[in-house]
Order: structure tokens, then sequence, then C-alpha cells
């Protein structure tokens, strides 16, 4: 009897270790520099080859001179290094890869398509005024007369979709060429236009069908560093009858897939690399994915509601919370794991109408979705945040532990802070860990103002809340204050295994 209870004490112990929660490896604070405190945090990253952390502040604007102060800490966050330095503008854009600044004002000349049936094009000149708090530029336009485009038969274009690139000022556009003779030949004679910035079509890419077809779906593709990578379109013709497209970003078609599927409404496009996973659902609610990889469809799947619903899973210390359902849901982030396991996360909107009045929303639950690699349904997983719904969508976040085995869901919830500081910020985290062989999910480590009582208040940074590291670790950067840089800093490192 002893013996077999000293059995079952270690498979228990086994389970237990298997199935830990993430571990918090370190907590730390440090005060900031006064300077610091009504600064913008610019860079927050990670070096591997020294274990070392680097924190870029703006803490000083002149006409000519920016004051940077650069905080370096050791692995373990102490501070090593505080260096302050004022380097002019032109200084700071070759010293800082990221410091993407061409002037606080510049101008481009560029090209706008009108919204409606015809193709019709106009000359643009964009402004571009440089927002020192997010290190980003934010734009506007005025345009100029309208230029009716056709073809070189003289005939008009019939526009299906665009898309404009303010960064070059060129344009994109679908359309299909109008005949007097066919109405349906505009569905058919289908086109992708390049244009520049002089509204001159500088490629025309034909997109030709035998029978008229419908837009399902498009997506211009960027790169990390936000610039044109391609185009994805998914068309629809007879039936069940659909045809994937991909381009590059030249226009040189790199896939012409077709394929069948039952009617689909298709919501977006997950990628990576050269695997592309599309989503979203029929006319009876079914949730739809189509996998393209290697240049063929991979797979093409139908769940029900019923389908996801078999096997929920909430973390061992809550027993409800809203699942997925196909009604007022919102989805944020996908994973496509080393085993080809897929997840979503998303979550549930609580919509009321009221009449004469905005419709008022409010966000609740948080849920993951779990596929094997065929696109069948595995898991749904639920955390209950009904006593934090909030006016704000909750951030959400996926990553692969070191362990092809765990998957973590980072969850941040957001509000809006009214006057005196009108902006939104995160003020907690929740990190869980699931095992995706047991499709078992552990209960959620928490930080917020009650778990974190090293400072005063807890936000979490709103241009840098988290950084990930070479070496499977999630870095959350906290602060007591949700406006400016706040008096002092909170680390926590998680490791992810």
């Amino acid at each position: 009897m002893k013996t077999k209870l000293l059995v079952i004490a270690g498979i228990l112990f086994y389970l237990i270790r298997t199935l830990s929660a993430q571990e918090i490896e370190l907590e730390k604070t440090q005060p900031l520099t006064q300077e610091i405190k009504d600064g913008s945090l610019m860079s927050f990253n990670y070096n591997d080859a020294d274990k070392t952390y680097t924190l870029i502040y703006v803490t000083k604007l002149k006409s000519s001179l920016i004051k940077f102060e650069t905080l370096v800490f050791d692995y373990n966050f102490n501070l090593i290094t505080d260096e302050t330095k004022e380097l002019t503008k032109e200084q700071a854009v070759n010293t800082y890869s990221w410091f993407n600044y061409h002037g606080d004002e510049y101008t481009i000349e560029g090209v706008s398509i009108n919204s409606g049936e015809n193709l019709i094009l106009k000359k643009k000149e964009i402004t571009f005024t440089y927002n020192w708090n997010k290190n980003r530029y934010k734009s506007k336009s005025k345009t100029s007369s309208n230029i009716k485009l056709r073809n070189d038969d003289g005939s008009k274009y019939h526009l299906i979709s665009y898309f404009e690139d303010d960064r070059t000022g060129g344009a994109y556009a679908l359309c299909g060429v109008k005949s007097k003779t066919d109405r349906q030949n505009q569905l058919k004679d289908i086109h992708l236009l390049s244009i520049n910035k002089d509204c001159d079509v500088v490629k025309d890419l034909p997109l030709k069908f035998d029978v008229p077809q419908s837009k399902e779906f498009g997506i211009s593709l960027t790169d990390e560093n936000d610039m044109f990578y391609g185009y994805v379109y998914i068309f629809h013709g007879n039936a069940d009858e659909y045809t994937f497209i991909r381009l590059d970003k030249n226009l040189n078609i790199i896939d012409r897939i077709p394929f069948n599927s039952p009617p689909i409404t298709i919501d977006d496009l997950y990628w990576i690399d050269e695997t592309m996973i599309f989503y979203g659902h029929d006319s009876h609610e079914n949730y739809c994915l189509t996998k393209v990889q290697n240049h063929k469809i991979d797979y093409t799947t139908l769940s029900s509601i019923s389908d996801l619903s078999k096997n929920i899973q909430y973390p061992p210390s809550q027993k409800k919370g809203k699942a997925y359902d196909s009604k007022n849901n919102l989805f944020y982030k996908t994973l496509l794991t080393e085993t080809g396991n897929f997840f979503q996360c998303g979550q549930d909107e609580d919509i009321t109408k009221i009449p004469g009045q905005d419709k008022i929303i409010k966000y609740k639950d948080c849920f993951l979705l779990h596929f094997d690699n065929n696109g069948k349904p595995i898991a749904q997983y639920v955390y209950d945040i009904k006593w934090i719904q909030t006016a704000n969508p909750t951030d959400q976040y996926l990553f692969e532990g070191k362990s092809s085995n765990n998957l973590y869901w980072l969850i941040l919830p957001q509000t809006y802070l009214p006057w005196p500081y009108d902006f939104s910020t995160y003020f907690a985290a929740y990190i869980g860990k699931i095992d995706i062989k047991t499709a078992i999910i552990q209960d959620f480590l928490v930080f917020d103002y009650k778990r974190v009582t090293a400072i005063k208040e807890f936000y979490l940074d709103w241009n840098y809340p988290f950084i990930t590291t070479d070496n499977g670790k999630l870095i959350l950067l906290g602060k007591d204050r949700p406006k400016s840089c706040g008096n002092t800093l909170y680390f926590v490192r998680i490791n992810l295994d």
C-alpha cells in the first residue's frame, strides 16, 4: 500500500511539474531622473550578446537639438550606465535606425483614387507632421481636379478596390474594363493597375476570367518596415468555385490557384513566409479555414459552433466565460506553430443599441481557438474578464515557448483616461500557459495594481508594454504613472519555457 501511495504521489508530482504555470524569474523597480519623467520612451531592446537591456528616451526638444537619455541595464535589471547626449536631428537619424525622422513637416505629391463605380484619379499633396510622443508621422491630404482614366482602346474602368501608398505617392487599382456590348465584361476582364504619383499607369496586370467574378477578399501585404510587399486576392465565380491569387511587390503572379469551397465570407489572412491561412464564416455560421502552402491548397475546413464548443477549457480557477458564438466577436492575433497547430484569439463584444444614439460596445471575455495541422478544432480556451470589461478592445498576443509543446497567451486590457490625460493606456497584463498536446490551460499570471505593490499605481508603457528575447523570455515594462514615463519603472521577466 505504501509503495502504491509513493507511485501515485510520484505521478502527481510529475503532472504538477509538467503542467506547471509560467515562471516569474525576476521583478525589479528603478527610479527615474526628473528629465526622463516628462520625456518619451523611443526604444526598448535586449542585446543577447552582452545580456543587457537598453531604453532610450527623448527628454528635451530644441529648435536645432534633441536631447536623448540612454539607460543600460544588466540581465537582472541593475542600472549600469545613464548617458545623456544632444544631437542634431540629422545626427539622430544617422545614430538610431529606429529614429524615423525626415523633418518636423514635409510634403510629397501623390495620386488619390475616388471611391465610386468608375476609376477616377486626383493628384494630391500629402503633408506629414512628426508626432514626438509616438515617434511617427501623422498625415493629411488635399486633392486637385478629377482625372478619368481609360485604357488604350478608350474604354472606361469599373473600380473594384484600390490601395494608396503614401510613402511613394503611388497607388494600385483593381478594376474591370467596361464594354458597351457586354455588361458582364467588367467582371471578367479584370486588371490590376500600378499608378505613379503623376497619374500614369506604369504597369497593367491582366487577371482575366471566363466567368464573371466577385472579389471575395483582398489585402495589400507589407514587410517588417511597413513597406509594400505584394497583394493577395480571392475571387468567387460560379457556386463553389474560387481563385486564390498572390502577387509580389512588382505585380508578378506568384500563385494563381483555383479551389472549391462552400460560399464563405473571408474575414482576414494570416501569413508567414510561404504559408497563408485565411479564415471566415459561411451563412450557417460555420467557421472556415483554408491553408495555402507550397503553392497549393493544403486544406479547407468548416467547423460548426458545436464543433468549436466540444472541448471548452477554462483556467482551473474559473468555471465560466463567453465562448465564440459567431455573433459580435472581434478577432485579434493568430499564430501557426512549428508543429502546424493554428491558434486564433478573439473577444466577445456586448453591443447595446439605443434609439437615436450611438451604439454602446463593451468588450468582455477573451477566447482562443485551437486547430490541429489539418485545420480541425482541438479545443477552445476561455478567459473570463467580465469584472474589467471596458469600452476599448483588449490587445492579445501569442508566443511559442522554448518547448514546441508550450503556448503563451498575453492579454493586455486597456482603458481610455479622460481629461486631463486624454489618451488610452494598458492597466494590467494577464499571461496564460497552454499545453498544446493535452489542450490544458493553466491559471493566468496577473499583473495589475493589486498584484504589483512595489509601485503606487500600475500601468504598462503604451509604446513598449513588453518585449520578447531570443532566449525565450517575456519582459514586461510597467510604470507608476499613466502619462509620460512615470516616476518609477517596473520590470518583470517571465520564462517562456
